[in-house]
């Protein structure tokens, strides 16, 4: 079978992400058969807020030794995944829309393409002061809902302390910290349970920020 194929079956019908989305997030694939570094791999393109491009995450697809993630080094912590297409898009609000922080590529890729428009990613599990000040005037909530394991749960942690020590509330925003089930990614979540339970989810965090932000 076509190694172009492979991957793209293993995006669209394993992982459930549109073509559409795909597309949009400039997805690529080196084959193996190819005299590259990067063989095997799925590329996601990672761009800051004008579009220019800073550097390339991986995936590989195959069994291997080789570490399954590999990305070129960038400043993680003054970049959002996908927030330059949301400024692009014409068609969206760029002023107070609730904004949906994940940790990777894939769960914006995913989320994207179970219909969720406002959805960046922060390439780690560390959401910066310099991050929140990107979406600073353009939403009035951003939700944090990074992996259910220990680090996700820890950057979630670091997250509520950045908002109360830098005084980000007076920028008109405000954190809502969404916890996943012990070991669950959004990916893994929105496969499992559904659109609408994740929906749910967002709600009642909403409805209970209170019981994380005081």
């Amino acid at each position: 079978m076509n190694e172009g194929k492979i991957a793209f079956d293993y995006l669209t019908k394993e992982r459930k992400i549109s073509p559409a989305v795909l597309d949009m997030l400039e997805v690529g694939f080196c084959p193996l058969n190819t005299n590259h570094p990067l063989k095997g791999r799925i590329i996601y393109p990672i761009r800051d807020t004008y579009g220019e491009l800073l550097a390339v995450s991986t995936r590989y697809i195959y069994k291997t030794d080789k570490p399954k993630f590999w990305h070129e080094s960038f400043e993680k912590g003054s970049v959002l995944y996908n927030f330059h297409n949301i400024l692009l898009d014409k068609n969206k609000k760029t002023n107070n829309s609730k904004y949906l922080v994940v940790e990777g590529e894939l769960d914006v890729a995913v989320l994207l393409s179970h219909g969720f428009k406002y959805v960046v990613g922060i390439c780690g599990s560390t959401f910066t002061f310099c991050q929140a000040r990107l979406l600073a005037g353009r939403t009035s909530a951003i939700f944090i809902m990074l992996d259910g394991d220990i680090a996700g749960r820890n950057g979630i942690k670091r997250a509520m302390k950045i908002y109360d020590k830098k005084g980000l509330k007076s920028y008109g925003i405000e954190f809502i910290p969404v916890m996943l089930p012990e070991e669950m990614d959004p990916d893994e979540y929105i496969h499992t349970y559904g659109k609408q339970k994740l929906l749910n989810m967002l709600q009642e965090s909403y409805n209970n920020k209170e019981l994380y932000c005081g």
